[in-house]
């Protein structure tokens, strides 16, 4: 991406979090191996998604040193989309560079 970055998210995680549904015992383990191998940069979520696994793996990240993104699906009523995407952009430069 223009980030430089790889989503490594199983695609199983991604579609039961979307769908509203309990993610998978075997693709939550995955995901929390790959959040364990060490070589995660940031992990991105959706503010108004998720469920108890997603938190799961969220607090996982934290405890793994691994800088934690929650990015909304909806802009602010006080922004412009263009100031609302330019936020988004420069939080993520920001946490990236830390």
């Amino acid at each position: 991406t223009a980030a430089g970055l790889e989503n490594v998210t199983p695609e199983a995680f991604s579609e039961a979090v979307e769908e509203g549904q309990d993610v998978p015992p075997a693709t939550l383990l995955e995901a929390t191996r790959i959040l364990e191998a060490g070589d995660v940069r940031i992990l991105i979520a959706n503010s108004q998604t998720g469920g108890a696994e997603t938190t799961q793996v969220i607090e996982l990240a934290k405890k793994q040193g691994i800088p934690v993104l929650e990015f909304s699906e909806i802009k602010p009523q006080d922004q412009t989309y263009l100031q609302w995407m330019e936020a988004n952009v420069a939080l993520l430069a920001d946490t990236l560079n830390r």
